[in-house]
């Protein structure tokens, strides 16, 4: 039986920001279906380490198509919802 797992995450990087203050990029969200008997704690890792792929991937897309050596990325979610949806 499939469950299914709402989430909703910030993306944020430590570069940039004059302030110091760590800058909001944008944010993700979605529905991720667990077909297996995960418990919530792994499926929350999952999530985040799927959405950190994501964003290196881009991140190194990015500096590949602006013909930049791509620096140590600075890039990080925050979780701002997850839970289960009966």
């Amino acid at each position: 039986m499939s469950r299914y797992y709402f989430y909703q995450a910030d993306l944020y990087t430590r570069e940039g920001a004059e302030d110091g203050e760590d800058r909001r990029l944008g944010c993700n969200h979605g529905i991720y279906v667990v077909e297996d008997e995960s418990s919530p704690d792994v499926i929350f890792e999952q999530i985040v380490k799927g959405l950190e792929d994501d964003a290196n991937a881009q991140y190194e897309a990015n500096a590949k198509a602006a013909n930049v050596q791509p620096e140590p990325n600075t890039l990080y979610y925050v979780m701002k919802q997850f839970y289960k949806v009966d």
